[in-house]
């Protein structure tokens, strides 16, 4: 029971979207198990952050939940030799300073970072030796265009240390994915639902609610597309259930009474 079109956009191999390749789709591949436009729209963000909330450095904590802050790079150190080199870098606010440290692709990030620069970086705050810390943070150059008044919810996706050295982070991803979502249309995705059933249980078009888990315009929407969705998945597999159990019945002998 197919719930995509035959021929189409999503069938399209991943390397075709813009921005992605052969080398990037050879590591989604291996990776992710990410083979084709569609797999892309089925990985599905890990959570949603405003970006408008961004705090201030001096109101982070180790209590704190994954996080936002904006800062200034004043230091960057490569430390250690060889494999084993890893990045610490402090950045600072009018409130405070937080250290960023990364194990993997330091080098990498290393030359990426401007010293006097504003940046952006999103994660979960430790505590080492007496300072804070984000080990492996998502990192952006910071600018306050978002800052509007307006509550912007950004997808953050999963993804692997092999592919964030590689610049696929999770907001790399998402850029990924908010490319495809603009190239998908209702055709793309057929509605697999029945309509009586859509209206009395007040469910979210098929096509719309992927498109809110990807770009929900509010967390409302977000928990629509997802109440579909977790309802799409056992209605079918309940259709499957019973076309498994009439098969069954059908292609059965029964039992033979002498």
């Amino acid at each position: 029971m197919s719930t995509w079109q035959t021929s189409g956009v999503l069938t399209s191999p991943i390397e075709y979207l813009k921005g992605v390749g052969p080398l990037r789709g050879d590591l989604l591949r291996k990776e992710l198990q990410i083979f084709t436009f569609a797999d892309l729209l089925q990985h599905f963000p890990l959570r949603h952050i405003d970006r408008t909330d961004v705090k201030n450095i001096g109101q982070i904590t180790t209590d704190t939940d994954f996080v936002q802050c904006a800062g200034v790079v004043v230091r960057k150190e490569l430390i250690g030799q060889k494999f084993q080199k890893r990045l610490l870098v402090t950045i600072k606010d009018a409130t405070g300073e937080l250290d960023l440290l990364w194990f993997q692709g330091a080098q990498y990030v290393e030359k990426t970072l401007q010293i006097g620069f504003p940046y952006l970086a999103y994660g979960k705050v430790g505590l080492f030796q007496g300072r804070r810390q984000m080990v492996h943070p998502e990192l952006e150059p910071y600018n306050e265009v978002t800052k509007d008044g307006k509550t912007y919810l950004e997808p953050i996706y999963p993804s692997t240390e092999k592919l964030k050295v590689k610049g696929l982070s999770g907001r790399a991803i998402g850029k990924l994915t908010q490319i495809l979502v603009q190239q998908v249309t209702p055709a793309d995705i057929p509605e697999n639902i029945p309509a009586r059933l859509l209206q009395s249980l007040r469910l979210m078009p098929r096509y719309q609610a992927f498109v809110c888990m990807h770009t929900p315009p509010d967390a409302a929407h977000f928990e629509q597309a997802v109440r579909r969705l977790k309802f799409e998945e056992l209605f079918l597999a309940q259709i499957r259930l019973q076309l498994n159990k009439l098969g069954r019945h059908r292609n059965s002998q029964g039992p033979i009474f002498g």
